[in-house]
């Protein structure tokens, strides 16, 4: 299973985390930032991708709708699927922006709202590879939150324009999170991000009644503390 990834430049900081979860779900995603070399000519090398892709996911944002390699990159994957060959075209939409005239008709993706984003995920796995959904309820699955998921949002955390997003998914995650081990790694995640409001969800966690959460709770506040205490003596 191969799916390609379209998207902008702007938008490379969700795109790989996406990619990442795809791939952790044992999706082989073909990513422009990843693949290209600086000689490939890029109409060529994309158009090949594309075409040997089984999904298209076309990320629509406010950057990506105005780029002339997603314009070119939909036009190629419409083409392909009108021919007849095994390319399917799937939105995703990371905001309100207007959707392009070509791909109006089809149903998109909606992760608009980073409290929405399992679900959402979920869905787009049950199109292109619904084998890897967890075949028990709370069973071991890519977003389950461990320590390597918990890398990838911190890491993603690290670019400006998805702190606040991570922040937000994970108090979703904290609320929602039915092992006690995956609100663990929530709060060890908040600690290395930091921020007002991950030390506010952190705080609350202080009151688990899980002694190991509550313990967990405790050393990220301790961390956020440190690198408070760090940057205030430089």
């Amino acid at each position: 299973m191969k799916v390609f990834l379209s998207h902008s430049w702007h938008d490379n900081p969700f795109v790989r985390l996406f990619r990442e979860d795809l791939e952790a779900a044992g999706i082989e995603a073909w990513v422009d930032e990843v693949q290209l070399k600086l000689a490939d000519p890029l109409p060529i090398e994309i158009a090949n991708a594309i075409g040997g892709s089984d999904y298209v996911l076309v990320f629509l944002s406010q950057h990506s709708i105005e780029s002339r390699w997603v314009q070119k990159e939909i036009s190629i994957a419409t083409a392909l699927e009108v021919s007849g060959k095994q390319v399917n075209l799937l939105p995703v939409r990371l905001d309100s922006s207007p959707v392009p005239t070509l791909i109006v008709d089809k149903l998109y993706a909606d992760f608009r709202n980073p409290r929405q984003y399992d679900v959402e995920f979920r869905q787009v796995l049950g199109r292109v590879r619904p084998d890897a959904l967890p075949s028990v309820e709370h069973s071991f699955y890519c977003l389950t939150l461990d320590c390597t998921r918990k890398d990838r949002l911190v890491r993603a955390a690290r670019s400006a324009n998805m702190h606040a997003w991570v922040v937000d998914y994970l108090a979703a995650k904290v609320q929602e999170a039915k092992r006690y081990t995956e609100k663990s790694f929530v709060y060890l995640a908040l600690g290395e991000i930091g921020g007002p409001k991950a030390r506010a969800i952190i705080e609350a966690g202080l009151q688990d009644t899980n002694r190991l959460v509550e313990k967990k709770a405790r050393e990220a506040l301790q961390q956020l503390q440190e690198q408070n205490d760090n940057e205030g003596g430089h």
